[in-house]
């Protein structure tokens, strides 16, 4: 006995050394599982889904019982769905559901408690493992959904495009030369830039790393172009401040006003200067031989040496000799939109002009180095002296105030001129606001394992072939039976994968089968039929091969007078030993013992 034990436990090793784990792939395009695939997947049996897409990140997946909900209890109506015509029909939690079929882990249950969503799977090839455990049960509908992080695969003129637009769309609403950004504004810029990514990625339903949907009502929120967003609004702010003070807007009071350099240089000119005496100094410096090499000087070697003292005092006097319109109305305004500006200096100092040689010609920016040469002539003139050693200009004070309107006005173009720069070093490197960003896949299907009970192919059914001991009749028998389960039973499953009454009722069997007399220990026993003694009783699976049972053997029994040939049918109780297998996989059974 012990040998026959043994060698019944080295075949149930053999027998699971060939357990594999089932292997379906499911296919993106079509979202459907390869033809054939399904009825490969075994129930009481984890699975893997095979998934190949190079443009996944990672993939979750969630199944359940169709139309099953943990919420309600047994022979109670659940939730509702909604039905095919679009009506709502009762999703009825059945009692086969509720008690054995009870098999998700409470804590990993979503969706209403209706399905289980396994680890998210990750794959660096591109080609995603996902186990399915706990496994599926037979004859039972599941829903599988797989939701997948998808790389958004854009070409890099679309990102480049995409950030221009989004960084324009940025400076438009913040513009240095608003006098306010409303809140509307900033409202109908979040608007265009998430139509602009919508556009770009041909989705609205868009992620950040972190699996977090992103706000496209704020596509600047917690995103990896917070920071240089708030540092370009802020750029433009600054610049806005600047341009307040340059050509003169309202200031924080409701009051308080700020007149712009070109009004200031022309109040000056109106109120503190006289014209006619200093139109009459420039002419003297013009006419005068003894200025001659004062003339012909650079008017700063540093930022132009071909720049003449000469050059921009003409310049000057053919400002002295126009009649300058009259700017009062500026006072509080923006005079850099002035349109008529009719002197140099001031189209200069509204951002209008540009100093070139001895003219000023129209412009769009700012001239910095215009600026720089005007505020060096000024102090040029200041300490100018005639042949007797005393100042041209007598009224210097006079000529103090002019220079400083032009020397701050040089102070601030620099600033604004720097957060130019800084403006488009930031444009230039506005991170893609896309990047780290991906968009949802989704798709569900069905599975559905239907165990048949009316052909071979049942897995109700199992034969056994093992040994019967009786140990009243101190007989030992071979035997083979059919043992009869009450659910389907897959052979392979782990006994941890059921739960509940199925770890009995699918290990636990009802038997019949015939016994074959291998001893002669009782001279007296005799089989029944012709071709052995019928045995009946329950048998129980030990492992996933060997089963063991207590049946009552039917045999008949001698007279114990010889000369009586008088027989008598018998019963007695037996334990069985034996091998398990589906009556579908008998013949491979066989074929793997002959060919081991």
């Amino acid at each position: 006995m012990k040998r026959l034990f043994l060698f019944l436990l080295f075949l149930s090793v053999f027998k699971i050394s060939f357990a594999q784990i089932t292997i379906v792939t499911f296919d993106t395009k079509t979202e459907r599982f390869v033809d054939g695939d399904v009825e490969k997947i075994k129930f009481d049996e984890p699975f893997q889904i095979k998934i190949s897409d190079p443009e996944f990140i990672s993939i979750i997946t969630k199944y359940g019982i169709h139309n099953h909900s943990h919420k309600a209890e047994g022979g109670i109506d659940g939730d509702k769905a909604e039905g095919k015509d679009g009506e709502e029909e009762k999703v009825i939690y059945q009692y086969k559901k509720s008690k054995h079929y009870r098999f998700f882990p409470p804590e990993q249950l979503v969706d209403n408690q209706s399905m289980i969503q396994l680890p998210e799977v990750f794959s660096n090839i591109d080609d995603f493992r996902i186990t399915v455990d706990p496994p599926l049960h037979p004859n039972e509908l599941y829903d599988i959904v797989f939701i997948a992080k998808k790389k958004l695969k854009l070409d890099d003129a679309v990102i480049t495009n995409l950030r221009t637009d989004i960084t324009d769309r940025i400076e438009e609403t913040f513009h240095y030369t608003k006098d306010a950004i409303s809140k509307a504004e900033i409202k109908t810029m979040y608007q265009d830039v998430s139509s602009l990514i919508v556009k770009a990625t041909n989705s609205n339903s868009l992620f950040n790393k972190d699996g977090e949907r992103v706000d496209l009502n704020n596509p600047f929120n917690n995103t990896n172009v917070t920071m240089h967003y708030d540092k370009l609004v802020k750029v433009q702010l600054n610049l806005n401040e600047l341009t307040d003070k340059i050509c003169g807007k309202k200031g924080g009071g409701v009051d308080e006003t700020t007149p712009g350099y070109a009004y200031q240089y022309y109040d000056i000119m109106k109120k503190h200067i006289n014209k006619d005496e200093l139109l009459a100094s420039i002419k003297e410096i013009l006419s005068d031989e003894y200025f001659k090499d004062f003339l012909n000087a650079p008017v700063n070697s540093v930022i132009d040496p071909d720049l003449k003292n000469e050059h921009i005092i003409t310049i000057i006097k053919r400002d002295l000799e126009t009649t300058s319109v009259d700017l009062s109305e500026y006072v509080n305004s923006d005079i850099c939109a002035c349109e008529i500006l009719n002197e140099n200096i001031h189209q200069l100092l509204a951002g209008q002009g540009k100093i070139t040689g001895n003219i000023v010609l129209p412009s769009i920016n700012y001239d910095l180095v215009g600026g720089q040469i005007l505020l060096s002539l000024l102090l040029n003139l200041k300490s100018l002296e005639d042949v007797n050693g005393e100042g041209v200009f007598q009224k210097s004070q006079d000529l103090d105030k002019l220079i400083n309107v032009v020397k701050c006005w040089v102070i601030d173009v620099d600033k604004f001129n720097k957060l130019q720069g800084k403006r488009k070093t930031i444009k230039e490197s506005f991170p893609d606001i896309l990047d780290g960003v991906y968009t949802n896949w989704y798709s569900t299907t069905n599975i559905s394992l239907y165990a048949p009970v009316d052909t071979q192919e049942t897995p109700y059914v199992g034969v056994d072939f093992g040994f019967v001991v009786a140990p009243d009749i101190s007989t030992t028998f071979a035997f083979e039976g059919i043992n009869f389960h009450l659910r389907p039973v897959n052979r392979n499953a782990k006994f941890s994968y059921l739960k509940g009454i199925d770890w009995w009722l699918k290990r636990t069997s009802f038997t019949i089968g015939m016994a074959q007399r291998i001893n002669t220990t009782n001279d007296r026993f005799d089989k029944l039929t012709s071709i052995g003694s019928p045995l009946i009783g329950v048998g129980f699976r030990i492992n996933r091969m060997i089963r063991v049972g207590a049946v009552s053997l039917f045999y008949k029994e001698k007279n114990e007078n010889p000369v009586i040939e008088d027989v008598n049918t018998k019963n007695t109780w037996a334990i069985t030993m034996s091998l398990d297998t589906e009556l579908r996989n008998l013949g491979s059974f066989f074929v793997k013992l002959l060919n081991f």
